[in-house]
């Protein structure tokens, strides 16, 4: 537990006690007497319980709060909403459940948000980050939401320094957004493991060329556990065989022509189509994952020649020789080509 005297201090502006054994609940009094308290780290330790609504009513001057890795429970309590000094917060890594409040909105000066492994619910409420024009990183994957994430996220194009958002590991529907394409400050976005539907725009061609995109993960966009239909009908005793029902359509080409990419995941999405022909001089791609998709006919020499660090290509439909890909006139260090 938190010793008293640690926070029996009017002066006290920051408590940092990341990576220690405490355990217990975090006291509700923690600014009783520390009014002025504004920074709080109480990661990787052992609190367990939940967060007091007497804790977030005293702490009105908080502007950082950090939890991550402890054994916390129960919902976020509407006191929260009203911490309107916070640029960080960071629940990560507990057993925090419920839904967001549309009163999300009323903090605008958030810049980092961690939500990411808890057992949030429910969609995200529509517009909520559309005033968050200063936030830089979202990570809430790990967690069942849903809903449509171009209404909660991008309406209006509002995330203008925005450069992290992951939110892999929910069960979000829809088609993927086109907005992640017009976002200039937009560095990496991962999306794997929802329920989105559709496919992925030709229209994303009209913006590729200015995205600064460096790492887009968009593994099996359709393949969350409570989006995949089980099967009555069993052949193997004790399994239960499941139905993914993948995107249509193919990859657009200019996906691999977005100036700054590096890493490029399209794994397990059913796509068609075929390889691209080859890659700008320009080009960055290092790391290039779209097995388990419909990609036909041959692998062009470019692509074969290509200095990737990762290239799997398994579990698609293309034919033909890799001569190009053998001994020394291949740089990859990881190269797949399994099952085709």
């Amino acid at each position: 537990m938190i010793p008293f005297s640690l926070y029996n201090n009017s002066f006290l502006d920051t408590l940092y006690l990341k990576n220690n054994l405490l355990n217990g609940m975090i006291p509700n009094d923690l600014c009783g007497i520390a009014t002025n308290l504004s920074f709080v780290s109480f990661d990787y330790n052992y609190f367990s319980g939940s967060i007091s609504n007497s804790l977030y009513t005293t702490c009105t001057q908080l502007a950082y709060l950090s939890v991550i890795d402890n054994i916390l429970i129960g919902n976020i309590t509407n006191a929260f909403y009203d911490l309107t000094s916070l640029y960080q917060v960071a629940f990560s890594d507990n057993y925090i459940t419920g839904t967001l409040s549309s009163s999300l909105s009323q903090l605008t000066g958030l810049i980092v948000v961690r939500l990411e492994y808890n057992y949030f619910s429910g969609s995200i409420p529509i517009n909520s980050f559309s005033l968050f024009h200063d936030l830089q990183s979202l990570f809430i994957q790990g967690n069942s939401f849903t809903g449509d994430i171009t209404q909660s996220l991008f309406v209006n194009n509002t995330l203008l320094h925005i450069t992290h958002i992951d939110i892999s590991d929910n069960v979000f529907s829809g088609t993927i957004p086109i907005q992640i394409f017009q976002l200039d400050s937009l560095i990496t976005f991962a999306a794997t493991k929802n329920c989105f539907n559709g496919e992925i725009s030709n229209v994303i061609c009209n913006y590729v060329s200015s995205s600064n995109i460096e790492v887009l993960v968009l593994d099996g966009l359709t393949s969350a556990d409570k989006c995949v239909i089980k099967s009555i009908i069993s052949v193997i005793p004790f399994i239960t065989p499941v139905l993914v029902k993948y995107l249509s359509g193919t990859i657009p080409s200019c996906i691999y022509n977005i100036p700054y990419i590096k890493t490029l995941h399209l794994s397990g999405n059913g796509l068609g189509g075929s390889v691209v022909n080859s890659l700008p001089n320009t080009s960055q791609l290092s790391d290039l994952a779209v097995s388990y998709n419909q990609l036909s006919g041959t692998l062009p020499i470019a692509i074969q020649q290509w200095p990737f660090r990762v290239l799997d290509l398994s579990y698609n439909q293309i034919r033909g020789d890799l001569d190009y890909m053998s001994g020394s006139s291949s740089s990859s260090s990881t190269a797949n080509t399994n099952s085709n």
